[in-house]
């Protein structure tokens, strides 16, 4: 799990969660505080809703979800532990949020659980906040022996979503 229990529970208690369709194979799912969740839904009542409160994620076909750095950053700002996450050196950082995938040298530490292929937060050092999300393209087992090999330019992890896109694509949410 790449949330606690704990985590889960006062998503449960604080929030209504709101799943929004975007386009056919995908819909937003968003975190409408329960304070106002009534006015929400009475505002928006005969008109169609396109984003409402927090997007934490994306559901790709009804099947796949596709967590935002929102629902980390959620997470890291209340306190609360995670995973599923791979911290990146400041040169990563950039690299990153400029829609570039996250290079083995560019990797500092693995955030348990991960493993090849599942999506994970990539997250900034200084601030401890997530500035994306990727597919880890790399077993975390063979990372020692990649940097031993020198294979320091091999992607890590694969960039999905990163929140420099808002800059360089404002249609993309």
């Amino acid at each position: 799990m790449c949330f606690s229990r704990e985590f889960r529970e006062y998503i449960d208690k604080e929030y209504l969660i709101k799943v929004i369709p975007k386009n056919r194979s995908v819909e937003r799912v968003c975190l409408i505080p329960r304070s106002i969740a009534d006015r929400v839904d009475m505002v928006s009542s005969g008109i169609k809703i396109v984003v409402a409160g927090l997007v934490i994620g994306w559901l790709k076909n009804r099947t796949r979800f596709l967590p935002s750095p929102h629902l980390f950053n959620l997470a890291i700002d209340r306190g609360f532990n995670y995973g599923c996450a791979v911290v990146a050196k400041q040169q990563g950082v950039r690299a990153f949020l400029y829609g570039n995938d996250l290079l083995v040298v560019s990797v500092e530490r693995f955030l348990r659980p991960v493993e090849k292929g599942m999506y994970v937060a990539v997250i900034d050092p200084d601030d401890v906040k997530a500035i994306g999300i990727g597919r880890l393209v790399i077993d975390p087992g063979d990372f020692d022996r990649l940097i031993a090999e020198g294979k320091l330019l091999l992607p890590a992890v694969e960039n999905v979503f990163d929140l420099g896109i808002l800059l360089r694509d404002e249609s993309y949410v």
